[in-house]
Protein backbone atom coordinates (compact mmCIF):
# COMPACT_ATOMS: atom_id res chain seq x y z
CA UNK A 1 0.00 0.00 0.00
CA UNK A 2 0.89 3.51 -0.41
CA UNK A 3 -0.24 6.90 1.46
CA UNK A 4 -2.82 7.05 -0.98
CA UNK A 5 -4.28 3.35 0.41
CA UNK A 6 -6.82 2.40 2.76
CA UNK A 7 -6.21 -0.69 4.06
CA UNK A 8 -8.42 -3.43 5.31
CA UNK A 9 -7.68 -6.39 7.56
CA UNK A 10 -10.54 -8.08 6.24
CA UNK A 11 -10.99 -10.46 8.73
CA UNK A 12 -6.69 -11.23 9.01
CA UNK A 13 -4.70 -10.79 11.77
CA UNK A 14 -1.98 -9.10 9.67
CA UNK A 15 0.98 -8.92 10.96
CA UNK A 16 3.50 -5.52 11.12
CA UNK A 17 7.29 -6.04 10.83
CA UNK A 18 7.76 -2.97 9.18
CA UNK A 19 7.19 0.84 8.96
CA UNK A 20 4.03 0.96 7.72
CA UNK A 21 2.49 4.50 5.57
CA UNK A 22 -0.82 4.55 4.09
CA UNK A 23 -4.24 6.51 4.10
CA UNK A 24 -5.80 4.51 6.81
CA UNK A 25 -5.84 0.93 8.85
CA UNK A 26 -9.55 -0.45 9.19
CA UNK A 27 -11.16 -3.44 10.56
CA UNK A 28 -14.59 -2.35 8.71
CA UNK A 29 -16.40 -4.03 5.62
CA UNK A 30 -16.58 -2.37 2.63
CA UNK A 31 -18.05 -3.54 -0.94
CA UNK A 32 -15.93 -6.84 -1.38
CA UNK A 33 -13.89 -6.53 1.81
CA UNK A 34 -15.14 -8.52 4.92
CA UNK A 35 -15.14 -6.87 8.82
CA UNK A 36 -12.28 -7.74 11.42
CA UNK A 37 -9.84 -9.10 12.04
CA UNK A 38 -6.33 -6.41 13.04
CA UNK A 39 -3.24 -5.47 12.91
CA UNK A 40 -0.68 -6.18 15.29
CA UNK A 41 2.56 -4.09 15.99
CA UNK A 42 5.12 -6.40 18.51
CA UNK A 43 8.25 -4.07 17.78
CA UNK A 44 9.54 -0.63 17.34
CA UNK A 45 8.06 -0.20 14.05
CA UNK A 46 6.33 3.04 12.99
CA UNK A 47 2.97 3.73 11.34
CA UNK A 48 1.81 6.91 9.38
CA UNK A 49 -2.19 6.12 8.84
CA UNK A 50 -5.37 7.35 10.54
CA UNK A 51 -6.60 4.69 12.62
CA UNK A 52 -10.54 3.65 12.37
CA UNK A 53 -12.11 0.85 14.25
CA UNK A 54 -15.12 -1.23 13.28
CA UNK A 55 -16.51 -4.84 14.16
CA UNK A 56 -12.58 -5.05 15.93
CA UNK A 57 -9.58 -3.35 17.75
CA UNK A 58 -7.91 -2.35 14.49
CA UNK A 59 -4.32 -1.95 15.80
CA UNK A 60 -2.35 -3.60 19.02
CA UNK A 61 1.04 -2.69 20.50
CA UNK A 62 2.23 -5.19 22.31
CA UNK A 63 5.47 -4.60 22.52
CA UNK A 64 7.61 -4.41 26.17
CA UNK A 65 10.26 -1.83 27.01
CA UNK A 66 12.44 -0.49 25.55
CA UNK A 67 10.67 -0.97 22.06
CA UNK A 68 9.02 2.56 20.81
CA UNK A 69 6.01 3.07 18.05
CA UNK A 70 5.39 6.46 16.96
CA UNK A 71 1.64 7.26 15.16
CA UNK A 72 1.30 9.72 13.13
CA UNK A 73 -2.25 9.97 12.23
CA UNK A 74 -6.12 10.50 13.56
CA UNK A 75 -7.50 7.23 16.09
CA UNK A 76 -11.61 6.61 15.77
CA UNK A 77 -13.14 4.65 17.80
CA UNK A 78 -16.42 2.21 16.35
CA UNK A 79 -19.35 3.45 14.56
CA UNK A 80 -20.69 0.34 13.51
CA UNK A 81 -20.20 -2.36 15.38
CA UNK A 82 -22.85 -2.89 18.24
CA UNK A 83 -21.03 -5.66 20.65
CA UNK A 84 -17.81 -5.88 22.77
CA UNK A 85 -14.98 -3.36 23.28
CA UNK A 86 -13.41 -2.06 21.02
CA UNK A 87 -10.34 0.40 20.04
CA UNK A 88 -8.69 2.02 17.50
CA UNK A 89 -5.13 1.61 19.18
CA UNK A 90 -4.87 -0.81 21.74
CA UNK A 91 -1.32 -0.23 24.17
CA UNK A 92 -0.77 -4.04 25.76
CA UNK A 93 2.52 -4.05 26.27
CA UNK A 94 4.94 -2.36 28.68
CA UNK A 95 7.10 -0.36 25.75
CA UNK A 96 6.40 3.50 24.75
CA UNK A 97 4.00 4.58 21.84
CA UNK A 98 3.68 7.75 20.93
CA UNK A 99 0.92 9.43 18.92
CA UNK A 100 0.53 12.28 17.04
CA UNK A 101 -3.30 12.90 15.68
CA UNK A 102 -6.33 13.55 17.46
CA UNK A 103 -8.22 11.15 19.07
CA UNK A 104 -12.12 10.54 18.70
CA UNK A 105 -14.21 8.20 20.27
CA UNK A 106 -16.83 5.53 19.07
CA UNK A 107 -20.69 5.77 19.41
CA UNK A 108 -23.02 3.28 20.07
CA UNK A 109 -25.29 2.04 22.91
CA UNK A 110 -24.45 1.73 26.94
CA UNK A 111 -22.21 -2.02 27.73
CA UNK A 112 -19.86 -1.37 25.07
CA UNK A 113 -16.50 0.61 25.17
CA UNK A 114 -15.64 1.76 21.77
CA UNK A 115 -12.81 4.27 22.55
CA UNK A 116 -10.02 5.78 20.41
CA UNK A 117 -7.20 4.57 22.08
CA UNK A 118 -6.34 2.27 25.76
CA UNK A 119 -3.35 1.40 27.54
CA UNK A 120 -4.23 -1.33 29.66
CA UNK A 121 -0.23 -2.22 30.65
CA UNK A 122 2.47 -0.51 32.51
CA UNK A 123 3.67 1.35 29.60
CA UNK A 124 3.69 4.68 28.24
CA UNK A 125 1.26 6.38 26.04
CA UNK A 126 2.20 10.07 24.77
CA UNK A 127 -0.40 12.06 22.92
CA UNK A 128 0.06 15.14 20.69
CA UNK A 129 -3.23 16.03 19.86
CA UNK A 130 -6.68 16.73 21.25
CA UNK A 131 -8.50 13.79 23.24
CA UNK A 132 -12.24 13.58 22.69
CA UNK A 133 -15.40 11.20 24.36
CA UNK A 134 -18.25 10.38 22.00
CA UNK A 135 -22.08 9.74 22.15
CA UNK A 136 -23.15 6.86 24.32
CA UNK A 137 -22.21 6.17 27.96
CA UNK A 138 -18.95 4.26 27.35
CA UNK A 139 -17.44 5.34 24.31
CA UNK A 140 -14.31 7.35 25.34
CA UNK A 141 -11.24 9.42 23.57
CA UNK A 142 -9.00 7.48 25.89
CA UNK A 143 -8.99 4.50 28.64
CA UNK A 144 -6.07 4.11 31.15
CA UNK A 145 -5.71 1.23 33.12
CA UNK A 146 -3.76 -1.14 34.72
CA UNK A 147 -0.93 1.27 35.65
CA UNK A 148 -0.60 2.54 32.43
CA UNK A 149 0.96 6.19 32.24
CA UNK A 150 -0.24 8.87 29.52
CA UNK A 151 0.43 12.25 28.87
CA UNK A 152 -1.56 14.27 26.69
CA UNK A 153 -0.48 17.93 24.98
CA UNK A 154 -3.61 18.81 24.04
CA UNK A 155 -7.40 19.90 24.85
CA UNK A 156 -9.92 17.70 26.20
CA UNK A 157 -13.15 17.69 25.11
CA UNK A 158 -16.94 16.14 24.81
CA UNK A 159 -19.38 15.11 22.21
CA UNK A 160 -21.56 13.52 25.13
CA UNK A 161 -18.98 11.36 26.88
CA UNK A 162 -16.36 11.19 29.40
CA UNK A 163 -12.75 12.20 27.22
CA UNK A 164 -10.81 10.52 29.65
CA UNK A 165 -11.70 7.53 32.09
CA UNK A 166 -8.49 6.66 33.78
CA UNK A 167 -8.96 3.56 36.75
CA UNK A 168 -5.03 3.00 37.38
CA UNK A 169 -1.62 4.51 36.59
CA UNK A 170 -0.93 8.42 35.96
CA UNK A 171 -2.51 11.26 33.46
CA UNK A 172 -0.86 14.51 32.60
CA UNK A 173 -2.85 17.02 30.31
CA UNK A 174 -1.32 20.19 28.84
CA UNK A 175 -4.10 21.82 27.59
CA UNK A 176 -7.70 23.05 28.02
CA UNK A 177 -10.50 21.02 29.73
CA UNK A 178 -13.52 22.54 27.20
CA UNK A 179 -16.87 21.52 29.53
CA UNK A 180 -19.67 20.30 28.05
CA UNK A 181 -22.74 17.47 29.25
CA UNK A 182 -19.73 15.45 30.47
CA UNK A 183 -16.71 15.04 32.61
CA UNK A 184 -14.04 15.46 30.65
CA UNK A 185 -11.51 13.27 33.01
CA UNK A 186 -13.32 10.53 35.28
CA UNK A 187 -10.44 9.08 38.10
CA UNK A 188 -9.99 6.48 40.29
CA UNK A 189 -7.03 5.34 42.19
CA UNK A 190 -4.58 7.18 39.88
CA UNK A 191 -2.37 10.54 39.98
CA UNK A 192 -4.17 13.50 37.65
CA UNK A 193 -1.75 16.44 36.79
CA UNK A 194 -3.28 19.10 34.47
CA UNK A 195 -1.30 22.07 33.51
CA UNK A 196 -3.26 25.78 32.21
CA UNK A 197 -5.64 27.70 33.37
CA UNK A 198 -9.39 25.65 33.66
CA UNK A 199 -12.86 27.48 33.53
CA UNK A 200 -15.86 26.06 33.53
CA UNK A 201 -17.90 27.91 30.68
CA UNK A 202 -21.59 29.55 31.49
CA UNK A 203 -22.99 26.99 29.06
CA UNK A 204 -21.72 23.82 30.73
CA UNK A 205 -23.43 21.21 33.00
CA UNK A 206 -21.09 18.56 33.97
CA UNK A 207 -17.60 18.99 36.14
CA UNK A 208 -14.35 19.33 34.26
CA UNK A 209 -12.47 16.66 36.51
CA UNK A 210 -13.71 13.59 38.94
CA UNK A 211 -12.04 11.52 40.77
CA UNK A 212 -12.71 9.54 43.57
CA UNK A 213 -10.21 7.50 45.37
CA UNK A 214 -7.09 8.22 47.72
CA UNK A 215 -4.27 9.45 45.19
CA UNK A 216 -3.17 12.78 44.36
CA UNK A 217 -4.62 15.40 42.10
CA UNK A 218 -2.73 18.90 41.20
CA UNK A 219 -3.55 21.24 38.99
CA UNK A 220 -0.85 23.73 37.79
CA UNK A 221 -3.01 27.09 36.83
CA UNK A 222 -6.01 29.08 37.87
CA UNK A 223 -9.71 27.17 38.15
CA UNK A 224 -13.04 29.46 37.12
CA UNK A 225 -15.96 28.47 37.80
CA UNK A 226 -18.48 30.59 35.37
CA UNK A 227 -21.27 28.61 35.12
CA UNK A 228 -25.15 29.29 34.76
CA UNK A 229 -26.52 25.76 35.28
CA UNK A 230 -29.50 25.31 37.49
CA UNK A 231 -28.13 22.63 39.52
CA UNK A 232 -25.03 22.72 41.84
CA UNK A 233 -22.04 22.37 39.63
CA UNK A 234 -18.52 22.13 40.46
CA UNK A 235 -15.49 22.71 38.37
CA UNK A 236 -13.73 19.54 40.08
CA UNK A 237 -15.70 17.19 41.91
CA UNK A 238 -13.45 14.97 44.64
CA UNK A 239 -15.06 12.08 46.18
CA UNK A 240 -12.30 9.94 48.25
CA UNK A 241 -9.14 10.83 50.54
CA UNK A 242 -8.12 12.85 47.42
CA UNK A 243 -4.73 14.96 48.00
CA UNK A 244 -5.74 17.92 46.07
CA UNK A 245 -3.39 20.58 44.98
CA UNK A 246 -4.05 23.94 43.16
CA UNK A 247 -0.96 25.85 42.08
CA UNK A 248 -2.85 29.04 40.89
CA UNK A 249 -5.58 31.11 41.85
CA UNK A 250 -9.55 29.94 42.42
CA UNK A 251 -11.96 32.31 40.86
CA UNK A 252 -16.12 31.86 41.41
CA UNK A 253 -18.17 33.59 38.72
CA UNK A 254 -20.68 31.06 38.94
CA UNK A 255 -24.27 32.47 39.27
CA UNK A 256 -28.20 31.21 39.30
CA UNK A 257 -27.27 28.24 42.19
CA UNK A 258 -25.52 28.88 45.64
CA UNK A 259 -24.14 24.97 45.36
CA UNK A 260 -22.16 26.06 42.62
CA UNK A 261 -18.74 25.46 43.75
CA UNK A 262 -15.05 25.53 42.45
CA UNK A 263 -14.07 22.41 44.19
Amino acid sequence: PTAADDVFANNFTVTIDQNVTALSLRTEAATGINAGGGFTLSASYDISADLYSGSSTCVTFSANSPAVTNITGNLYGSTTSTTGDLRAFNHTGTGTSNITGNLLGGTGATGNRRVAARISAAGTMNINGNVTGNTGVTNHGLIVENNGSATITGNLATNGNIAVSITSGSLTVTGTLIGGAANLISASTCNVTVNGNQSLSSSSTAALISQTVSRNLTVNGSVTNNTTSASSLPVVAISGAVNLTVNGVIIQNATGNTGHNVI
